[in-house]
């Protein structure tokens, strides 16, 4: 459905809010099972982890939720198939992955900061 207006996708939207949800509910599912996760997991791991990052403890903005409770993101091994592990906050999710998820290089890292904390 692409439009070369933005106005005219907004009109559509406008008139079919629907059709509108009913996508992205299917893309939110899409997105949980590429990770190896299910609507179910997912609200279980919410409830479980109260809505909280598993590495950090805290949340992203709500106001901007990227995928579940106040945009939580669902993490997985990168396996296939794919597991599921826990809910990360966006910037925890995007941190293990640029440290390759080798918790090596995380204690490395942890502990150069330690190093350099005092300075």
């Amino acid at each position: 459905m692409p439009y070369k207006n933005p106005e005219d996708f907004r009109e559509w939207k406008k008139r079919n809010p629907e059709t509108r949800e009913a996508r992205a509910a299917q893309n939110r599912r899409s997105y949980l099972r590429n990770a190896g996760w299910t609507l179910e997991t997912f609200t279980a791991a919410s409830v479980s982890q109260a809505g909280l990052c598993a590495i950090c403890g805290l949340t992203t903005d709500p106001k901007n939720p990227l995928v579940g409770h106040g945009g939580l993101m669902p993490d997985h091994r990168h396996v296939v198939p794919p597991a599921p592990r826990a809910l990360l906050c966006s910037r925890c999710n995007t941190a293990i992955g640029l440290l390759r998820e080798n918790p090596e290089i995380c204690r490395a890292a942890a502990e150069y900061l330690e190093a350099w904390s005092g300075v």
